[in-house]
């Protein structure tokens, strides 16, 4: 083979110093990179929790709140509410995640069909009430997971035996 050739495929040869300023510049290359992963992985996993809630407040807004109008506001309105539950009250997410055990009763109550009762005008047909119950656990996992790892308040521990 001609020497031209051979030299093709031969590595080239740097002086110590320029070696070492290759490895310097290679490792920055890959420190930028690594951060710039972790960064979009952060960004991505920020973007699907806000655009979850998204889409929890807009199902609110389009599915849940008339279903409350439609099926629950006239026993559990403003003006002397059943079972002293108010309904009317909740006009968004934060409203409904402030009170969020009362929603875990509301569910119950869908769930086992209780509610509409026999006796009201109007019922919600299965497929609405399974809509309905299916946002509703969504909303409360959400909840759960944006509140995760969080105990609330602390109180301190007795020190003594006494």
């Amino acid at each position: 083979m001609p020497l031209s050739v051979l030299a093709l495929f031969r590595k080239p040869v740097y002086p110590a110093r320029t070696r070492v300023m290759i490895e310097i510049q290679r490792s920055r290359i890959s420190l930028f990179l690594l951060k710039l992963l972790l960064l979009a992985s952060l960004l991505s996993s920020g973007s699907s929790a806000l655009s979850d809630r998204a889409v929890l407040e807009r199902e609110f807004q389009e599915k849940v709140q008339p279903f409350i109008e439609s099926y629950c506001v006239s026993c559990h309105g403003e003006k002397k509410p059943k079972a002293d539950l108010n309904l009317g009250s909740y006009s968004s997410l934060q409203s409904l995640a402030n009170d969020h055990k009362q929603w875990g009763i509301v569910l119950e109550q869908l769930k086992s069909q209780e509610m509409p009762p026999e006796k009201a005008k109007l019922h919600p047909s299965l497929e609405l009430r399974s809509e309905i119950i299916a946002w509703i656990e969504s909303f409360r996992r959400s909840e759960a997971e944006r509140n995760a790892g969080d105990p609330g308040i602390v109180l301190a521990r007795r020190l003594n035996n006494a």
